[in-house]
């Protein structure tokens, strides 16, 4: 799978779930830690990933960001004399491989996919198909609607898409979920810039026309070679991947 966060890091995972991220100064795929099977990645570059047993894997900076702002606040708060503070630099150990830092949320839940927003909100696909909703408060999902979803996606506000079982891809407007006629996918991908991407049953690639509140064919007018589209994600500036 492909993730591209709102800065446009980008993640993938390969066929033998390793994670791999692109060094964009040097344009080359480079290792990271861990084993994943889905990845999404959230604002400044922080990964949530799904394993190939349905283990949601939270990532460590989205989680403690929260508890540092929290210990910020109550610091600029306080009164007293603040105390002198100590700088320590530690310098990593030389590594080819990017270290990543992951915590397994409490529960028996299982996840098909993941899903986070340019304003860091995470929705995850149960294994039951459910849509679930990440609480910061509780450090949990929570079970936003059921239903037979198996892929998801979040723009950068923070709407929801989603792909069924079945292929019938749906947006969430107006409280209310709002199917695409004329369509059967099997993925589907905000972008930074909002645009919505999405794979075929056919193989080929779609972007949503809101005029037409259609998604169209995206003509492939060059490729090293012939290819169908399994996976996509959106960039920025109509790059799909």
């Amino acid at each position: 799978s492909l993730g591209i966060g709102p800065e446009g890091t980008v993640y993938a995972t390969t066929k033998d779930d390793e994670i791999y991220w692109l060094d964009r100064r040097e344009m080359e795929w480079k290792p990271a830690t861990g084993k994943a099977r889905q990845i999404a990645v959230g604002p400044g570059g922080a990964p949530w990933a799904v394993t190939a047993e349905k283990q949601l894997m939270a990532s460590g900076i989205s989680l403690t960001e929260r508890a540092a702002k929290t210990e910020t606040a109550r610091v600029a708060e306080t009164k007293q004399n603040p105390t002198p503070p100590v700088l320590t630099i530690v310098a990593p150990a030389p590594s080819q491989t990017k270290p990543l830092s992951y915590q397994t949320l409490a529960g028996d839940l299982k996840f098909q996919d993941i899903g986070i927003g340019g304003n860091g909100a995470v929705f995850g696909v149960g294994g039951d198909g459910g849509l679930y909703c990440f609480s910061n408060p509780d450090t949990r999902f929570i079970l936003a609607s059921p239903g037979k979803n198996q892929r998801i996606t979040v723009t950068p506000g923070g709407a929801l898409w989603v792909v069924s079982t079945n292929g019938t891809a749906s947006r969430f407007e107006n409280r209310q979920w709002m199917s695409v006629p004329e369509f059967s996918g099997k993925d589907i991908a905000s972008g930074p810039d909002g645009q919505i991407w999405a794979s075929g049953i056919d193989g080929q690639s779609y972007r949503y026309n809101t005029a037409t509140a259609r998604f169209a064919i995206v003509a492939v007018t060059r490729a090293d070679k012939a290819f169908k589209a399994r996976r996509v994600a959106g960039g920025n500036a109509d790059i799909l991947w």
